[in-house]
């Protein structure tokens, strides 16, 4: 680099402490809640958000706090990043082969935006839940099924001889399926 570009970008020194005493200045201003998220740079004289890695001028602060999305999202949900723990929310949600930044969806098959507010707005909407409740009847009708099947595997070995088996069994067998059935019921009515 040649020296007069090196110049332009060095910070005058009298420059620097007016926007060091500045952001001084707009850190005592804000609250506590807001405080604690952000330090002040020596080299730059700026302010850097530890939420969003941001950094900006101290005359923006106000601005910042009260208009920014991206630092109100990352303070209502802790620090901000675009890879949030979405394995709580659903089995369903993949990371996308390709995209990043995104998630794929096995049950709908929908690309969802990796961001709490998308992901759980996908989670409650209409087209999930309705899938949602189409899977699990499934593997409740499934579990169902097998469960009846065995019973009638073990009816016809006892019919046959072939095995003596005391009746707690079956019945065991028997509430299983009851279980099973009144537990789908139940879980309709909710």
């Amino acid at each position: 680099m040649s020296e007069t570009t090196q110049q332009t970008l060095a910070i005058d020194p009298a420059k620097l402490k007016s926007r060091l005493d500045q952001a001084t200045a707009a850190l005592a201003l804000l609250s506590d809640q807001h405080r604690q998220h952000f330090t002040i740079n020596e080299q730059t004289g700026k302010l850097h958000c530890s939420l969003t890695s941001h950094d900006l001028p101290p005359q923006d602060l106000a601005n910042y706090v009260s208009g920014n999305q991206k630092y109100k999202e990352a303070q209502a949900f802790g620090s901000f990043s675009l890879s949030f723990d979405y394995k709580e929310h659903s089995k369903f949600l993949v990371p996308h082969l390709r995209k990043k930044q995104m998630l794929y969806c096995q049950l709908t098959r929908d690309v969802v935006n990796n961001k709490r507010s998308d992901v759980e707005k996908h989670l409650n909407g209409r087209r999930f839940q309705t899938k949602l409740w189409q899977d699990w009847k499934k593997r409740v009708l499934k579990l169902k099924k097998k469960l009846v099947y065995q019973i009638k595997i073990e009816k016809r070995k006892i019919a046959a001889g072939e095995i003596r088996v005391k009746r707690a069994l079956l019945k065991n067998r028997l509430e299983q399926l009851k279980v099973v059935t009144r537990d789908a019921i139940l879980r309709v009515k909710k």
